[in-house]
């Protein structure tokens, strides 16, 4: 852990001199940017695909490669010695033991709402830092809810129960110490009071992951409690959506060592065409989740994000999209979209995600929903031209 944090530190602390550095050319760059859109892009309807935000150029390129480096080996070498805090930290943290009275069992572990519960409504910096190297691209739209199960001899048998309640989706995803999805379960409609979760692995602790949707109209539900054969492990508690108000405030939480830290992102996303498209997602996407279909691009201050979606896809999914700064740090709090064409405004060069869900917590990923949704950049304040057919995404 020690080296891991000791190498980590160098980067950060050379990406802070280079980006002293280069402040002014980076300055100039997104000075001349802006007047060649307004000279190049003058006609009413101006449109960038949202992919890639219209890529780089040779001399951007070359004043960003230094900073993307020392970014992106500083942020690995943070991830990696995080992997190795989370070993040590689940080796000891205590295990709900569970009974059949449940006295001895526990409430899911919630560290956004615990954190924001002690500091009034925002979320602590070591709880931000943690979020980032764990999940990068910040989920708006649930408070990710974790327990860790000794794994003993043989497959893991656990039984959920069978949470169905209108406008409420939920899964819980199995990980292994490297954060690598070892099983899944999710609400079964027209089942029993509830459902199984296997899981066969040699790790020696399993992760539960919770992630509870609320959409529509319902704003509060219970979610699934945990039973090892007749224990209960983890209770159900309410979950609601005021737990999710510390999103407004995280921009403004931002700091100079988050834009170390996934500065590299942005330049990644704009060369994607020329990039294996496995990696890029591996690098924007390093936490996986069966159960979510991922659709994302760039966005750049000055042009709106023009989503449009097939209607047909809300009749059993839904689409949520947060837009994040170049530190990822969510710049809209949870959207859910509704409509066919919504029109999001963004305040500053970041990039995108849109996380299409089922209904009833099932498999999205690899269904061709992304397929389903397309996306434009158009400048603020014109209108989506008539003519223009918004481009497919590379998911």
């Amino acid at each position: 852990v020690l080296v891991y944090g000791l190498v980590a530190a160098c980067f950060l602390a050379m990406w802070l001199v280079m980006y002293a550095v280069l402040w002014i050319p980076l300055k100039l760059l997104k000075l001349m940017q802006a007047c060649a859109c307004s000279l190049g892009c003058s006609r009413p309807g101006a449109t960038l695909p949202a992919s890639d935000g219209g890529g780089m150029n040779f001399l951007q390129l070359m004043v960003e490669v230094p900073l993307l480096v020392l970014s992106w080996l500083h942020y690995r070498s943070a991830v990696r010695a995080l992997a190795i805090v989370k070993q040590q930290y689940f080796r000891k943290a205590p295990q709900p033991q569970g009974s059949e009275t449940g006295e001895e069992t526990r409430r899911w572990t919630n560290f956004l709402r615990d954190s924001a519960e002690k500091h009034g409504g925002q979320l602590g910096q070591d709880v931000i830092l943690l979020t980032l190297l764990t999940g990068p691209r910040w989920n708006t739209h649930t408070n990710v809810m974790l327990c860790s199960i000794p794994k003993r001899t043989g497959p893991l048998t656990l039984d959920i129960e069978n949470v169905i309640i209108p406008g409420f989706s939920w899964q819980i995803v199995a990980y292994d110490h490297n954060d690598n999805a070892v099983g899944e379960v999710v609400a079964a409609h027209g089942g029993g009071q509830k459902v199984r979760l296997e899981v066969d692995t040699d790790a020696e602790f399993v992760q539960l992951w919770l992630r509870s949707y609320l959409f529509a109209d319902c704003h509060v539900a219970e979610t699934p409690a945990v039973w090892s054969g007749e224990k209960l492990l983890v209770r159900s508690e309410p979950y609601g959506r005021d737990q999710l108000c510390f999103n407004s405030h995280l921009r403004s939480q931002q700091r100079v060592q988050h834009l170390a830290q996934h500065w590299y992102v942005f330049p990644l996303l704009s060369l994607r065409a020329y990039l294996p498209s496995w990696w890029v997602r591996m690098e924007y996407i390093p936490v996986g989740n069966p159960t979510t279909e991922w659709i994302y691009g760039i966005v750049r201050e000055g042009y709106d994000l023009c989503l449009s979606v097939d209607p047909l896809m809300f009749e059993e999914h839904v689409v949520y999209c947060t837009i994040y700064s170049r530190a990822s740090m969510p710049t809209t709090s949870s959207h859910e979209v509704r409509q066919a064409r919504e029109r999001l405004p963004v305040t500053e060069d970041g990039f995108w995600a849109a996380r299409i869900i089922r209904k009833d917590g099932g498999r999205a990923e690899g269904r061709g929903l992304d397929t389903q949704v397309n996306a434009l950049l158009v400048r603020t304040g014109d209108l989506v031209p008539q003519s223009s057919t918004c481009q497919p995404l590379l998911s």
